[in-house]
């Protein structure tokens, strides 16, 4: 995994490897793979961790912070077992991902298309 951004909404996130990430729960330091700071729209991930728990982590903290969009309202066990959900069918599902993004682009660049003819 590479430090970069990642796009939630009309937020967008850096992330960044950091060794022992920590975040702050009732005031008290805990460590932690991985945090999100929803005002200076930060997700940090642990630099030392497995390749596939940087997924989990990562998708936990997009969890997060499709939850503060949304005010969905989760749990941090519910975000926990629907990262580790995510991560499973990633995992499992190798293409996957690459026929999303290429039905989502599809989709875009039918919208695009339509818009210029009308014009």
């Amino acid at each position: 995994m590479e430090n970069g951004t990642v796009q939630i909404g009309y937020k967008k996130y850096r992330v960044l490897l950091k060794k022992n990430p920590s975040a702050e729960i009732k005031g008290k330091k805990v460590e932690s793979y991985g945090t999100i700071e929803f005002g200076p729209q930060l997700i940090e991930i642990d630099s030392e961790s497995t390749g596939v728990n940087q997924v989990r982590t990562l998708l936990h903290e997009i969890i997060h912070g499709i939850d503060d969009l949304l005010d969905i309202q989760l749990n941090e066990h519910k975000t926990d077992l629907l990262a580790v959900g995510f991560t499973m069918v990633l995992k499992d599902n190798p293409t996957l991902i690459k026929k999303l993004t290429d039905d989502l682009l599809d989709d875009a660049n039918q919208i695009q298309t339509t818009k210029s003819s009308e014009q």
